[in-house]
């Protein structure tokens, strides 16, 4: 039998009576519980006070009541600390991280069976900005150092994932550039990790840049065309249903072809490939995909990824298809520069008379001769040869 807990000697603000209570809830079940249970006031232990060890005591106690069946009263009570909690104690030091770790243990008994709680906590910004800092760990340090903290993070975050607030959670570190990178291990891991949460690594890279479309610094726009980059990579890499959340965020009438060419043709074309709806909700923007459709020295490639974009735009969709048909050239660029950059010496709109649709006529410019004539000679007419 555990030992039980009477009423009249726990004390909330001992660090031995607290112990006991941690302890005993290791074997026994809640009805061994103290009638008048504080938890509120091990929440306090949290944040209040220089006592490490009665923190660190009450961080585990509040784990063990949740883990117990007790997670309704722990999350009314410990909710409201999380943030301040998490700020305070730190990876720095072993005893610091064994505090963190039992806070941590204590939201993810409070969330693992709670959808919720779970984007309660996912929407919370102060509380998944903290989070980041073990999320980095867990995904990056392939030693043996990682603290007991970062074990709890990566189990509280796959809670998080798995009890649907996916999307709140990484919505929710916006334009965090280590939560960026995050979403770049979600989208280039094979396997089921903690940061595999298959439809939203996508439509959060998209919502990244979003959320950085005004800002003017460097870093914002490095940051934007990264985000960018990194949504149009998940969508071409599957499965469909990532494609579709990448359109019901609005991805496909994207702002950014002028900022970021390649980024966003490579978003309109993986998601009108896997997402048949995209092709449709694409056809404002024909015109300007078109537009792409030309050798840019400063965007490589963007010529190959507007075609590729076309065609997907066009695959099975008789609208997109008559659309670019029915388009007739209106005017051409005339300016004497452009041309002579392309050797052109002049350039008209013509009609064919027998097929009745607008040609380009060009006259090209006449490179000068050798001996500096504008118009050098014939060459001469030579003899017939002889039979000898």
């Amino acid at each position: 039998m555990p030992d039980m807990v009477d009423d009249a000697a726990f004390d909330v603000r001992s660090t031995e009576s607290v112990r006991r209570l941690r302890d005993s809830l290791c074997a026994s079940s809640s009805s061994s519980l103290p009638r008048r249970l504080d938890v509120g006031g091990l929440c306090v232990n949290l944040v209040e006070g220089d006592d490490e060890k009665l923190a660190r005591a009450s961080a585990q106690c509040l784990a063990n009541l949740a883990a117990a069946g007790l997670e309704e009263a722990v999350w009314s009570s410990l909710v409201g600390y999380v943030p301040e909690a998490l700020k305070r104690w730190r990876r720095s030091t072993t005893k610091s991280d064994a505090t963190r770790a039992g806070v941590i243990a204590a939201v993810h008994n409070c969330c693992r069976l709670d959808d919720a709680r779970s984007l309660a906590i996912a929407k919370s910004g102060a509380v998944v900005s903290s989070l980041l800092e073990g999320c980095w760990h867990v995904a990056h340090d392939e030693t043996e150092t990682q603290c007991k903290s970062d074990e709890w993070t990566y189990l509280l975050v796959c809670v998080l994932l798995r009890r649907g607030a996916a999307s709140a959670f990484f919505a929710t570190f916006g334009a965090d550039a280590a939560g960026l990178e995050l979403v770049r291990d979600a989208v280039e891991t094979e396997d089921d990790g903690v940061f595999c949460a298959a439809d939203d690594v996508a439509v959060a890279a998209f919502r990244v840049a979003a959320a950085t479309q005004r800002g003017v610094r460097a870093a914002a726009k490095d940051l934007r065309e990264k985000a960018l980059t990194l949504a149009g990579d998940a969508a071409g890499l599957g499965p469909a249903r990532r494609a579709v959340a990448l359109r019901e965020a609005g991805a496909i009438k994207t702002s950014f072809l002028d900022e970021f060419p390649i980024a966003a043709l490579k978003i309109i074309a993986n998601v009108c490939y896997f997402d048949p709806r995209a092709r449709d909700d694409a056809f404002d923007i024909i015109p300007l995909v078109l537009a792409k459709c030309t050798v840019n020295p400063d965007a490589p490639l963007q010529r190959e990824w507007a075609i590729f974009a076309i065609r997907n735009l066009c695959a099975d969709n008789e609208r997109n298809q008559h659309f670019i048909e029915g388009l007739k050239p209106q005017a051409l660029n005339t300016d004497a520069a452009t041309l002579k950059s392309f050797g052109i010496q002049s350039a008209r709109l013509a009609t064919n008379p027998d097929s009745g649709k607008s040609e380009v006529k060009v006259a090209m410019v006449r490179p000068p001769s050798k001996q500096g004539h504008p118009n050098p000679p014939p060459p001469p007419d030579f003899p017939p040869e002889e039979d000898v």
